[in-house]
């Protein structure tokens, strides 16, 4: 699997290897983010190591660095089962009862995701689990223009969603674009396209020392 990442500069990086955790996307450590390839489920590999324990013990160490990203070649099938719990909200009586004991935030809802693959396997299943438990959402099926809801893999018994950008909820907002390109000669895999729009804020040196501006930053992944 090959994941190249573009960052502002025009700089850009390829890794190849079977999975790799980045913390240069944004200074500060804005954003984590961890590319990995899952072997197919019957594989010796997956008998001997609980991979899907390692990712989700992984999203927990890097998240009290920064903001995780999840993508590549996740061998998963989705179907439409739904990333986020559903109904998460506590009734109002409830929250009048527990004001101040703790906070509470529901599940985001977010628009319906439209996926071309209605299959699943029991890796979808473990993705949409490590969604629900960690607040990760699929991008994959839910940009306003449609280019991001089409097949990501052709192989020789047929077409598939198993490549995914999976993101926290509340960078949703910042999604400029998605898109699945068409599939090339070299793959098997179509090359996935994600633009954000970053905030960070600054010290402008030509102000005075406690002028502080935001700066908008775009990042592009491929």
């Amino acid at each position: 699997m090959q994941c190249t990442l573009e960052a502002p500069s025009g700089t850009m990086w390829d890794y190849q290897e079977s999975g790799w955790m980045d913390d240069r996307i944004g200074e500060g450590n804005i954003v984590e983010t961890m590319c990995k390839q899952y072997d197919r489920a019957c594989s010796e590999f997956l008998s001997e190591y609980k991979v899907d324990k390692w990712l989700e013990n992984s999203i927990e160490l890097y998240s009290e660095l920064g903001h995780v990203f999840i993508l590549g070649d996740l061998n998963g099938r989705t179907g439409t089962l739904v990333d986020f719990v559903e109904k998460d909200d506590i009734h109002f009586t409830v929250k009048n009862q527990i004001c101040g004991a703790f906070e509470y935030l529901a599940d985001s809802v977010l628009p319906k995701r439209v996926n071309p693959d209605l299959n699943t396997n029991i890796y979808g299943s473990k993705i949409i689990s490590m969604c629900k438990s960690s607040g990760l959402r699929i991008v994959n099926g839910r940009h306003k223009n449609g280019f991001s809801n089409d097949f990501t893999y052709c192989g020789p018994i047929g077409m598939s969603v198993l490549d995914y950008f999976i993101v926290p909820s509340f960078y949703f907002p910042n999604i400029n674009q998605f898109i699945v390109s068409n599939f090339t000669t070299y793959s098997d895999h179509a090359f996935l396209h994600l633009e954000l729009n970053l905030f960070k804020t600054m010290r402008n040196p030509g102000k005075c020392s406690d002028a502080m501006e935001d700066t908008e930053r775009r990042v592009k992944y491929k």
